[in-house]
């Protein structure tokens, strides 16, 4: 009698290549979810430098009001986000076996 591992059941779930794409869309949208906040941030830092420069502010009240514009920045960027994540321009055309179908080879005598 074969007794069932308590992970077996997980990894009948989703097949290799779901799992390949599903690991490809999370890495495309993390990159997304953390790249263009920063972006956006860097965008912004460069256009009101002169402002924090005139006004004396530390480098300490520029980057906590960034700290806690995080969010309002993720909110303006993630609707813009995710459809760049859902796009399979990222990784998925690297791989030739998603677009190629199964090899039948037939020996003829």
């Amino acid at each position: 009698m074969v007794h069932a591992q308590p992970g077996d059941d997980v990894k009948h779930i989703l097949r290799p290549l779901d799992r390949y794409v599903l690991t490809e869309f999370a890495k495309i949208f993390a990159v997304t979810a953390l790249g263009f906040p920063i972006l956006l941030i860097v965008i912004d830092l460069t256009d009101h430098v002169q402002g924090y420069l005139e006004r004396h502010l530390s480098t300490r009240d520029i980057a906590l009001s960034y700290l806690f514009w995080i969010p309002d920045s993720m909110f303006m960027v993630m609707p813009k986000g995710l459809p760049v994540s859902l796009t399979p321009a990222g990784a998925l055309p690297r791989s030739a076996i998603l677009w190629s179908g199964p090899i039948r080879r037939t020996r003829r005598e």
